[in-house]
């Protein structure tokens, strides 16, 4: 579940920051789902150190959200997308950023257009904010 993980890092730094709300999020939603590891503040602190060492090693996020593709099945990659649309939400805000990330993770992991409509509603409800359609 590390690619999982990493990816949902990234959708929270595309921002440019992962602040305390979408840190906090990330850890609740890791420790309530069964099929996820609940992490600490500092393993998922180490998780993004290593994130961080491969960018500055010239590893891009398309290559990340690639081998999360490959080594994840369609329902680990539609809870990827899932988690990764409620951490980006968690912070009261949608920017453009993180819409375009958004697009970019759907279609990297080949997500089915019909659960991704399903993601965005459910979330748009909870959030009563965002047009991530």
């Amino acid at each position: 579940m590390l690619k999982l993980i990493e990816l949902i890092i990234i959708a929270a730094a595309v921002d440019g920051k992962i602040d305390k709300s979408e840190q906090e999020t990330i850890l609740r939603i890791l420790a309530q789902n069964s099929t996820t590891p609940p992490l600490s503040n500092a393993q998922l602190a180490s998780v993004q150190d290593q994130l961080a060492h491969r960018f500055k090693k010239g590893e891009t996020r398309e290559g990340v959200i690639m081998q999360a593709a490959s080594s994840l099945d369609s329902n680990a990659r539609h809870l990827a997308y899932a988690i990764t649309v409620e951490v980006v939400m968690a912070d009261g805000q949608l920017t453009p950023g993180e819409i375009d990330f958004l697009g970019e993770q759907c279609k990297l992991l080949n997500l089915d257009p019909a659960n991704v409509e399903k993601i965005h509603f459910s979330a748009e409800l909870r959030y009563g904010f965002g047009n991530l359609s």
